[in-house]
């Protein structure tokens, strides 16, 4: 069917209502077909109390639910989705949410990349990432996993985040999130997503610190912080992610137990900076700046290089008949181009007087 691809199931808790609840899993036919609007989920249909002040957050990687279910349940009033590409992880969590009586959960099995494609631009108000798997562990060839948060997924996270939304990211592998946060940098720095670090997150009195910034091309710097995620990011108490079972564990070989490390950005426009370097442009267009300009500069220095060359070889009468550039040109120490071939030619003939003298020197050693 044309939907299958798009979403392999769909679970909310908005049909704990409906009879034999026992079967978690909807079939591959359509039953609710209001529920996608071309294609795409049409969430005001998910969540009939939705409107558009309500905010929406959604976790990708959701993994068992047991993170998103406390968030869900604590934040009544706002409303989340869950995206988990295990089917049985999003049986569990579909399971979870029923048993605790949460109706602002719709639980989605599906890849990060592919749910993303087929969202509307500035959905969501946060997006969030807990423990993503790394693309390997060892880093060697053999380990070459699949890496969710690849370039194209960070593009499509940005564009489906409402202006002034948050991406989070939690993990425990420094190398990782490292390696994240500078291809975030490459990417704001090629103008293909733009994100600041977020001033409202409390730093200090949540044991959250500053670990480093990152600094990419440009004057790019985004803050990787360390510490406990707390309620400044949206994390309520009481709840922890399917990876948070395994950090507690020290899974993975480059876990670290004793630290995590948290990446959070607000998203920010494109389309002013663009409009900014235009009028820039246009404004040194109109005080006589521009191509012509940056021609005439070219010119001058490869007369000057043309003049150095044909000067050591001796050939300074050639000069003369090369074109020279309007205007006074400047070469080395402020001279012009013309003082600088007269200089060159002076000091030809002293090297030449002094090797004359030198020679007659030797033949009158010689006669003696």
């Amino acid at each position: 069917m044309q939907h299958r691809k798009l979403i392999s199931f769909v679970f909310s808790a908005v049909f704990s209502n409906l009879k034999g609840l026992g079967s978690h899993i909807l079939p591959s036919q359509n039953f609710y077909p209001s529920l996608l609007t071309d294609n795409k989920i049409n969430f005001n249909v998910v969540f009939p109390s939705s409107n558009l002040d309500t905010p929406l957050n959604l976790e990708l990687g959701s993994g068992t639910g047991s993170w998103i279910c406390n968030q869900a349940k604590k934040n009544y009033r706002e409303n989340y989705v869950s995206v988990e590409m295990r089917t049985s992880r999003v049986s569990r969590t579909f399971s979870h949410s029923c048993l605790l009586g949460i109706q602002n959960l719709c639980c989605i099995s599906d890849s990060a990349t592919t749910f993303l494609n087929h969202r509307n631009d500035d959905n969501f108000n946060n997006i969030y990432v807990n423990h993503p798997e790394p693309p390997n562990q060892d880093g060697g060839e053999s380990s070459d996993a699949s890496h969710m948060l690849n370039e194209g997924c960070l593009e499509l996270i940005w564009r489906r985040l409402k202006v002034g939304g948050r991406f989070i990211l939690i993990s425990d592998n420094l190398q990782y999130t490292q390696v994240l946060t500078r291809s975030i940098g490459s990417l704001i720095f090629n103008r293909k997503l733009n994100f600041t670090n977020d001033s409202t997150v409390v730093i200090g009195s949540e044991n959250l610190r500053v670990g480093e910034s990152i600094k990419s091309k440009g004057s790019i710097s985004l803050d990787l912080l360390k510490g406990i995620p707390s309620k400044s990011l949206g994390y309520e108490e009481g709840g922890e992610s399917y990876f948070d079972g395994l950090w507690k564990t020290g899974a993975g070989s480059h876990s670290s137990r004793d630290e995590r490390y948290i990446l959070c950005l607000k998203k920010c426009e494109i389309r002013e900076e663009v409009e900014e370097k235009k009028t820039v442009k246009k404004l040194g267009e109109k005080s006589g700046g521009g191509g012509k300009k940056n021609k005439k500069k070219s010119a001058a220095k490869q007369a000057k290089r043309n003049a150095k060359r044909l000067a050591q070889k001796g050939e300074g009468d050639v000069l003369e008949s090369n074109p020279k550039p309007k205007g006074k040109e400047e070469g080395e120490g402020g001279l012009s181009t013309k003082d600088l071939i007269k200089r060159e030619r002076k000091l030809k003939r002293r090297a030449e007087r002094r090797a004359e003298a030198a020679k007659e020197k030797k033949d009158g050693e010689d006669k003696e």
